[in-house]
């Protein structure tokens, strides 16, 4: 008979800091950095599985970040909300994905910049081709008279893309 998980093993997965700080789980995590655990039999996010195990039933809620980090399994971080609750949320915080009317925060109030550790930067976001060191080659043999497209042909890259590296429009923080 397989063993049942507890909640002790779950609470051993999350780092557990001081009360104001996030909590990271340091198990599996889904490709948008949501804990992934598997509780009694049934799949969970880690951080429904934190709000279930600290304060009991979710029924359909969504259980939401205040502190936006998507890792985080500190119950004292967490609320519960409904699909409309979460989205408002989102939108608030800059993060909904069709922001073209600009009434979403941007600049210093967008989310980016007041987490800027919940960003996948550089190599660190899944879809980069180009490492932190090849970056900084392809600036450096730019301002050297090499062409865009001999950049983009050395490094199997389109040419737009050596654009917004020299443009400083992608890979900022190099």
């Amino acid at each position: 008979m397989p063993r049942r998980s507890t909640s002790e093993d779950f609470w051993k997965h999350v780092d557990i800091k001081s009360s104001n700080e996030c909590w990271e789980w340091t198990g599996a995590k889904n490709k948008l950095g949501y804990g992934r655990v598997r509780y009694h039999q049934q799949n969970w996010k880690a951080h429904r599985l934190a709000w279930f195990l600290t304060n009991g039933n979710i029924d359909d809620l969504h259980v939401c970040h205040h502190c936006d980090n998507p890792s985080c399994c500190n119950p004292s971080h967490l609320f519960l909300g409904t699909a409309a609750d979460n989205m408002r949320d989102c939108s608030e915080k800059g993060r909904h994905p069709r922001n073209t009317t600009h009434y979403l925060p941007e600049g210093d109030n967008h989310h980016s910049r007041l987490h800027p550790e919940v960003v996948a930067r550089g190599e660190k976001n899944g879809a980069a081709v180009l490492t932190k060191e090849e970056v900084i080659e392809i600036r450096d043999k730019r301002k050297q008279g090499r062409t865009l497209q001999g950049l983009a042909d050395e490094y199997s890259v389109a040419k737009g893309t050596i654009v917004f590296i020299v443009t400083r429009q992608t890979w900022k923080h190099i």
